[in-house]
């Protein structure tokens, strides 16, 4: 198992009103990584795919503002990649990480120009 390392921006992210950050009551942050999947004997020849799961979901605020909605949505893609080493052969996987979140309802008012709450979107792609 491989952990990738959160981004900066992802290892404390504040929705903070006074100062409207992040801009828009958004944020979309990427990130890259190789991951070594398995030694393969030199003299061995293997297939293998590779599958990617990107959750997508929701929580939900109450307070005496109304509701608050914080959407949040990691796009995982990646490739399998073989290298050669001197009598084995690599598998790593190259993995693609997009993470994409917002505020609407209430909450979201704060950060938007003319005071007005974000709407909820129809997809988040279309929101980052």
């Amino acid at each position: 198992e491989h952990i990738l390392d959160a981004p900066p921006e992802l290892q404390r992210l504040v929705f903070d009103p006074k100062s409207r950050m992040p801009s828009g009551a958004r944020l979309a942050v990427s990130c890259q990584s190789q991951v070594p999947v398995m030694e393969i004997p030199g003299t061995s020849a293997v297939t293998a795919t590779l599958t990617c799961r990107s959750p997508l979901s929701s929580i939900t605020l109450k307070d005496e503002r109304g509701e608050t909605v914080l959407h949040y949505e990691l796009e995982v893609t990646g490739k399998l990649v073989a290298s050669q080493g001197k009598s084995f052969h690599y598998l790593l996987a190259d993995v693609n990480v997009d993470f994409r979140c917002f505020l609407s309802g209430a909450g979201s008012a704060s950060f938007t120009e003319d005071g007005r709450p974000v709407p909820a979107p129809q997809t988040l792609k279309q929101r980052g």
